[in-house]
């Protein structure tokens, strides 16, 4: 990228930064003109571009479309994944059924493993065949083609662990691991390898990072031991085995029901090659943010913090501005630091997400305000 196509365009500030450089910058560590804003989830989009949840899930033309237009209407400079439904595309691929309502996310109905020895009968899918996986592809490859040069854009897979659970059931796994753990180390094997697959799939296309969600395991969901046992290992074989590209471990939340232990999970979190680091709310209200960004780039490692849904949603706007400012004032200083809307539910008022963006431009921007 050539110097003068950094920048987008110039106000009485100076040159404003293209939103691809902004992200660059700051998962480098580095101060770009101000923190990144991201974007996690379409469905609010969708209903936003006036589609149905239901359509734009089984579409990669439509995602596309969802998600440019949310980019440029409230000015955002990353999505986070490209997909209604980031929980269920594996497990679905693998043979657990999914229903699709017109105006919600997609939910699994019946699960590909009853039974023990149904984990026998799992393959490994193929990405550019099974289910909607060829879908989610196609919607990057066309994001990457028509709006890469500006627009940050990552990849995003489930966990084997969150993954398992999409093929077992959450209570069914949750018995399994007390009574039956070999069964669940040999259905996370499987899984292991899906996400690799499926990983490998988002390298070829160019992607250069992704998220790897990992939804269930999070205090007090699990225990400590439990998420030594049944969720790091593989996630770390997954981190590892698809280097280069950079992939961050998200959707990790619950720091907070480990009180003043909560720096070991982020250090587990860090050594298991995650890119990136992420603390959801309502966990920044508990625990000391400062030093969860201190830590985090310590070890070189770029912070991302989501805010709440239901304070973008439901407000107080003015919540919802003391908020912003504590994270960026907190995580801001000297970069690698993004903030981004955790979940943006339908029904959220667009001016509550033309707030949100506006509170961090103004607590955001670099040099940060002390």
């Amino acid at each position: 990228m050539s110097r003068k196509s950094e920048y987008e365009q110039s106000d009485a500030k100076g040159k404003i930064l293209l939103p691809k450089k902004r992200c660059a910058l700051a998962f480098s560590l580095k101060e770009p003109d101000r923190v990144p804003i991201a974007n996690y989830g379409l469905e609010f989009a969708a209903i936003d571009a006036g589609f149905k949840i239901g359509e734009v899930a089984v579409s990669s033309q439509k995602i596309v479309q969802s998600t440019i237009q949310f980019l440029t209407k409230y000015d955002f400079d990353q999505q986070l994944n490209l997909s209604i439904d980031p929980f269920n595309i594996e497990a679905e691929g693998m043979g657990s059924k999914v229903k699709f309502p017109e105006n919600s996310m997609p939910v699994i109905t019946n699960y590909a493993v009853k039974d023990h020895k149904d984990i026998y009968s799992l393959q490994v899918p193929d990405p550019q065949k099974a289910a909607r996986m060829p879908v989610i592809l196609e919607a990057h490859e066309l994001f990457l083609e028509s709006y890469g040069d500006k627009y940050s854009v990552a990849g995003l897979f489930t966990s084997p662990f969150s993954l398992a659970i999409g093929l077992r059931g959450y209570i069914n796994m949750i018995k399994d691991m007390k009574t039956k753990p070999d069964y669940v180390h040999k259905l996370l094997e499987v899984a292991t390898e899906t996400v690799l697959e499926y990983g490998r799939a988002f390298k070829e296309i160019g992607l250069p990072a992704a998220t790897i969600l990992e939804q269930f395991a999070s205090p007090p969901n699990l225990s400590t031991k439990q998420f030594d046992e049944f969720v790091l290992p593989y996630v770390s074989r997954v981190i590892q085995g698809l280097k280069p590209m950079s992939i961050t471990l998200g959707g990790v939340w619950g720091y907070s029901f480990l009180k003043d232990n909560w720096k070991d999970l982020l250090r587990k979190i860090i050594a298991s090659g995650s890119a990136s680091t992420m603390f959801l709310d309502p966990d920044g209200e508990y625990i000391d943010i400062k030093e969860f960004k201190r830590i985090s780039k310590f070890h070189r490692r770029s912070t991302f913090s989501g805010i709440s849904a239901n304070l973008i949603r439901d407000g107080p706007r003015e919540l919802l501005r003391e908020r912003i400012s504590k994270h960026c004032k907190n995580c801001g200083p000297n970069g690698g630091y993004a903030i981004f809307a955790l979940y943006l539910p339908p029904g959220t008022p667009p001016e509550n997400v033309l707030a949100f963006a506006s509170f961090v431009k103004e607590f955001g921007t670099y040099p940060l305000s002390t």
